[in-house]
């Protein structure tokens, strides 16, 4: 279960990328080459010979500062476990391998939502004849990436593609079910564990020395309480569960319930709405309430000590 996630939005110019983001309200997570390149340089005209008009348009020129932003802008939110969006058209050969330096130091997964399919060339040219000026594009170079989608639609093997309309259900986690194990030990973060590990029991610890020592073990995991630990192998910053017909949420501090917010019920299986929560937001402590769902955490049972659930 991977919490931390980067979306690329892959797809030629007047395919709905930017109406994408504005209608899942994603603006705030999202980083815009265009945006970026206005920051270099204001809008500049062009002569439209075809149409017999002038344009204003954003400029090309500043490509090089522009990735050069860009990356610096994704290291920066990585370091910070933040999940997010990037509005461009990746479209090109290399245009995910700049990523992957970034994905593999800080543990995160690709998403693409690809926009190649959802449209074809006549409409993407009607659309780029009444788009806002700036956004208008030749439509040669149109015709040129459109041909260009069509004839590469595959995506490296790391990159995860989804469709538009598959990508709600990439923000929910699903709980991992227990129910196989005979018991679950709860390690506390000053807790004393003597002895090894039992064949048929998973362990959730707070203790780092206990998870470090049994990091190859697929029956441990560790809780984070802070950034320090995030790219350990075995660290979760939440980590939902079912075991025995009682659902649970392991996390470091308690979660609220408004932040826990909707909960999909799939066949008796909780998912969670998390994927837009900052990895440092389950890190807060805040006044708790009541809560829907059975929470494990720093501040509801004693450090020094190894509970149980059997």
């Amino acid at each position: 279960m991977i919490l931390k996630k980067i979306y690329v939005l892959r797809g030629v110019p007047g395919c709905g990328k930017s109406t994408f983001i504005r209608h899942h309200h994603l603006e705030p997570y999202t980083i815009s080459t265009d945006n970026l390149r206005l920051l270099y340089g204001n809008l500049k005209y062009i002569y439209d010979e075809k149409q017999g008009k002038t344009r204003q348009v954003i400029p090309q020129e500043y490509n090089e500062q522009t990735f050069n932003l860009l990356y610096s802008l994704i290291d920066n939110k990585m370091q910070r476990g933040e999940t997010i969006f990037v509005d461009a058209t990746h479209l090109y050969p290399n245009a995910f391998e700049a990523y992957r330096e970034y994905v593999e130091k800080y543990h995160y997964e690709m998403i693409c939502i690809d926009f190649t399919k959802e449209i074809n060339l006549n409409e993407l040219l009607k659309r780029n004849l009444t788009r806002v000026d700036f956004r208008w594009v030749d439509p040669e170079v149109i015709k040129k990436i459109y041909k260009f989608a069509k004839s590469h639609p595959r995506l490296p093997r790391w990159v995860h593609q989804v469709t538009p309309n598959q990508f709600a259900n990439t923000l929910y986690i699903g709980e991992t079910d227990l129910s196989t194990y005979r018991s679950i030990a709860i390690i506390g973060e000053e807790a004393n564990f003597k002895g090894t590990l039992k064949p048929h029991e998973f362990y959730i610890s707070y203790n780092h020395d206990f998870a470090r020592k049994h990091h190859h073990s697929k029956d441990v995991i560790f809780i984070n309480r802070d950034l320090s630990t995030c790219r350990d192998h075995n660290a979760y910053t939440v980590f939902p569960f079912i075991f025995k017909g009682k659902h649970y949420l392991a996390t470091s501090r308690t979660l609220r319930d408004e932040f826990i917010g909707y909960i999909k019920d799939i066949h008796g299986r909780n998912f969670y709405n998390f994927g837009l929560a900052n990895l440092t937001d389950f890190m807060q402590e805040f006044p708790v309430n009541a809560s829907r769902v059975k929470q494990i955490s720093l501040n509801n049972f004693k450090q020094s000590s190894i509970n149980r659930l059997a």
